[in-house]
């Protein structure tokens, strides 16, 4: 069941915490920081990031989860260099070792609902393809403090990735991936409706409807007489649309991203000696519009980077 934002409740490095008791968004903090200062990566991939930082880790549901890595302090310069406090790296269930057809469901006492269905196939000896679904609502409403506003938001969210994934023993390996979500909720006091009371004074409501789509893509050769060199870029493509309104303010955002990283790895004389080295491009557009005012800016920031690593025995 659940979501990237559960799956940290027994970790002491990273505590998660509500900031918004209305919405019920939930973010991390590590060392002491805030989450903003932590880099979040899905497969070493910027995604959890921008405008999406807010409601990102409830946009991983539990069961595509394969493995977290958690790094305390600056990490790897190869992934970016946006990590302060640590990096938490979200590893998701890949073609070639997921099971071929994964169904549960979930249901619990604060009418929270979810189903999640994967599926895997081996087309060739090469290529291989997933396909998974996630879905989620809440749509009774609860009010167990009585105090007139709604302890949950209802809503449901949908969630869907098709994966691929190539394998060649010449050394060239691929993955291709195309995500999809949309995201609805409604908060506020028990008796706002919506579609007679939004942006008006009767009862308090608020309303969020959040799209994303994202294209990655890793592509990577490992020279087969030499396992310890190998060449990869990675591109990603997202965008990120929030429609919402709180009482009687309305908020808009758009945020488009770009992001290539091109790696070369290799060693020095010996294994003991490893380095990682290459170029790097991040472009980010942001608009938003709140209260009648525009807020518009580009960011576009290219690099490179080199990190050498000493691992004797």
């Amino acid at each position: 069941c659940c979501n990237l934002s559960d799956s940290f409740e027994t970790n002491p490095s990273v505590d998660v915490s509500y900031t918004d008791g209305v919405t019920g968004i939930r973010q991390i903090q590590m060392l002491g920081l805030s989450g903003n200062y932590t880099q979040i990566t899905t497969e070493n991939i910027p995604e959890i990031r921008g405008l999406a930082g807010s409601y990102g880790l409830t946009f991983i549901p539990g069961p595509w989860i394969e493995g977290v890595q958690v790094t305390k302090g600056t990490g790897s310069v190869a992934n970016g260099y946006e990590s302060i406090t640590g990096q938490i790296n979200i590893e998701e269930k890949k073609p070639d070792t997921a099971e071929k057809l994964y169904i549960n469901g979930y249901a619990n006492n604060m009418s929270r609902l979810e189903t999640t269905a994967n599926w895997t196939h081996q087309l060739n000896d090469r290529w291989s393809t997933a396909l998974l679904t996630h879905a989620n609502g809440t749509f009774s409403k609860i009010d167990d403090n009585n105090d007139g506003f709604l302890d949950v938001p209802l809503g449901g969210q949908l969630n869907v990735i098709n994966r691929w994934e190539y394998s060649n023993p010449s050394g060239i390996e691929a993955q291709f991936a195309i995500k999809a979500l949309t995201d609805k909720r409604q908060a506020g006091q028990n008796d706002f409706n919506p579609s007679t009371e939004k942006l008006t004074t009767a009862h308090y409501g608020l309303g969020i409807a959040i799209q994303q789509y994202q294209l990655t893509s890793k592509v990577g050769y490992v020279f087969p007489q030499q396992k310890y060199k190998s060449i990869g870029l990675i591109f990603s493509a997202l965008g990120y649309n929030n429609q919402s309104y709180y009482g009687l303010n309305q908020y808009n955002a758009k945020q488009g991203s770009l992001y290539t990283n091109l790696i070369y790895q290799s060693t020095i004389g010996s294994s003991v000696h490893k380095f990682r080295t290459g170029i790097s491009l991040v472009s980010d557009h942001y608009n938003e519009t709140f209260a009648n005012a525009n807020f518009q800016r580009q960011e576009f920031v290219p690099g490179t980077f080199f990190e050498y690593t000493f691992a004797p025995g």
